[in-house]
């Protein structure tokens, strides 16, 4: 777990610090105790967010049309901390926020593609995170083995170990060279449970810094070395809480093979007849295994955010207290034993063998992708980078569905003006990085805009009142057209490679035999619940010509 911890705050950091590069504020090298005879980059920033460290982009041998793959250490023992890098005309290429108590390096990784701009940035800057923890405070941290690929060649452009006498990074009043502060034994909370099921830690509401009416996350991750055990965090009977507000649990077979998992939930603190915070429980799961005897088990990076928020409060445990009280079991926080605990997650998506590589000479690999995919945030980037590396076709989940490329609202009139095909943003960059795109879906019983086949009522119940056929078979052929075609040709060279055309056109439902003779009938008739038919087939039979079949939408 101490290898996985120190690798993901090392990716975290080295994004950060390759934002900060481009936004040219202050840094020094000096002497910092740990590894002897490795020299790091000081950096100091200044009050303002902006002020931290900076390199020319000259200096980082940068070019337009390329892409760079950027990756540094980053060490942040002063102060809880987000760091940025950035180009200096604001383009993010990493962010993270660091715990000053974590003890160790992270690295942090991000991306930069010069591909579609036409001037290049100054430089690359390494600052604090806007709307990050002391973002508006002197803080202190230090950097290491700053390093840019060529993103397509494999090629290292650039590297800097602060090992020499000078270095490009600016401004001299900021940074400085140091010696190394060197890697922190990992700690974390060893919990010896007393015999009974509920004998184990509590933590207070108020001491997690919560508040009422508010709905939070929480993760922790847990080991078990008893291979008989399921852990349970949950509210204790108080204030009008009670066990049943249960926040995660994890049974015993969920632990195996033995090593580190996370635990993640929510609990919403907004309900009626209690009269105060809760206290949390972290205990053994009642009815898993060996849930009435004493066991121990260990946690590590407990994290509390608030939903749709920030972190609340979080305890990586690398000091020499905790929040955490004994509740009839024992805690202590113990050095990590890397022999016995091992995070079990499998190899990292971005270290192994690309699939689409593999299966070049068979087929296209593909996946599913969403706006949110194309984000500035630490796991967007991740997320999409995964999709380069090993897929060359997606589909967006619901973005191309009918209501997204071209609803009018719960308005059953053809809206007045063309679809603005937001979407085109994001299938731009997918063709930037190489990858074709599926679209889907054309027609649907679902996810469609009332304007196509409604008259009146709602399309999945029985107030649903459909347009004739004459309408509704122009306003398909209008839909398609309009949607289809705007790909055909495009100017952009925005192109669909294959199309659903129509979804779920397989009637589901098991209560009606097949019938070899007329399997037609399958494709069109009740689909789910059996009480409607989509709204095509409806449609497709109200005031039809004779002779017109309503599947004939197909």
């Amino acid at each position: 777990m101490a290898n996985l911890k120190i690798f993901k705050r090392i990716i975290a950091m080295a994004c950060i610090l390759a934002l900060a590069v481009s936004l040219g504020v202050g840094y020094a090298v000096e002497a910092a105790p740990g590894e002897a005879g490795n020299k790091v980059l000081k950096i100091v920033t200044g009050t303002a967010q902006w002020e931290g460290a900076s390199i020319k982009t000259d200096a980082l041998k940068l070019q337009l049309g390329q892409r760079y793959d950027f990756s540094l250490r980053v060490y942040t023992p002063d102060k809880d901390v987000g760091v940025l890098v950035q180009t200096s005309s604001w383009t993010w290429v990493a962010n993270a926020t660091y715990s000053a108590g974590s003890g160790k390096w992270n690295t942090l990784t991000g991306s930069l593609d010069l591909r579609t701009v036409t001037e290049m940035p100054a430089s690359i800057d390494v600052v604090k995170l806007g709307g990050g923890p002391n973002e508006n405070a002197v803080v202190t941290f230090w950097i290491d083995d700053f390093t840019v690929t060529n993103k397509d060649t494999g090629a290292q452009v650039f590297f800097e170990g602060f090992d020499g006498a000078s270095n490009a990074f600016t401004p001299s009043s900021r940074v400085s060279v140091v010696n190394d502060p060197g890697p922190v034994a990992n700690q974390v909370l060893k919990i010896v449970t007393g015999a009974a099921q509920w004998e184990g830690i509590k933590i207070t509401g108020a001491n997690m810094n919560l508040g009422m009416g508010k709905n939070y996350k929480f993760t922790l991750k847990a080991y078990t070395p008893n291979t008989n055990v399921g852990l349970v965090f949950q509210t204790n009977p108080d204030n009008g809480w009670g066990w049943g507000d249960m926040v995660v649990s994890r049974g015993a077979a969920a632990f195996q093979p033995p090593g580190w998992y996370e635990m993640t939930g929510t609990l919403n603190l907004n309900k009626s007849g209690v009269t105060g915070l809760p206290t949390f429980v972290l205990t053994k799961l009642s009815g898993e295994g060996q849930y009435n005897e004493s066991t121990t088990f260990y946690i590590d990076d407990f994290v509390v955010t608030e939903v749709g928020g920030a972190v609340v409060y979080s305890e990586d445990f690398q000091g020499t207290a905790t929040r955490f009280e004994n509740n009839g079991g024992t805690a202590s926080i113990v050095p990590e034993a890397t022999n016995e605990v091992q995070f079990v997650t499998g190899e990292y998506a971005l270290d192994v063998p690309s699939l689409k590589e593999i299966y070049k000479d068979y087929f296209l690999m593909g996946n599913i992708v969403n706006p949110s995919d194309f984000g500035n945030t630490t796991d967007a980037i991740e997320r999409y980078n995964i999709l380069k590396r090993h897929y060359n076709i997606l589909t967006f989940e619901n973005a191309m569905k009918p209501d997204a490329m071209w609803g009018n609202g719960s308005s059953y009139s053809v809206p007045a003006s063309l679809p603005s095909f937001s979407v085109d943003q994001y299938i731009k960059t997918m063709k930037n990085d190489g990858m074709l795109l599926h679209g889907h879906t054309l027609a649907w019983h679902g996810q469609s805009p009332n304007w196509l086949n409604l008259s009146a009522g709602n399309r999945e119940d029985s107030t649903a009142r459909y347009k004739p056929y004459a309408e509704a078979k122009a306003n398909l052929s209008k839909y398609v057209s309009t949607i289809a075609g705007h790909y055909y040709n495009n100017p952009q060279g925005l192109s669909v490679y294959s199309w659903d055309v129509l979804n779920e056109a397989i009637r589901r439902n098991g209560s009606i035999a097949m019938d070899e003779a007329n399997w037609g009938s399958h494709m069109l008739g009740h689909i789910w619940p059996a009480a409607w038919n989509s709204p095509w087939y409806e449609a497709y039979r109200t005031n039809a010509p004779a002779g017109v079949n309503p599947g004939d939408y197909a």
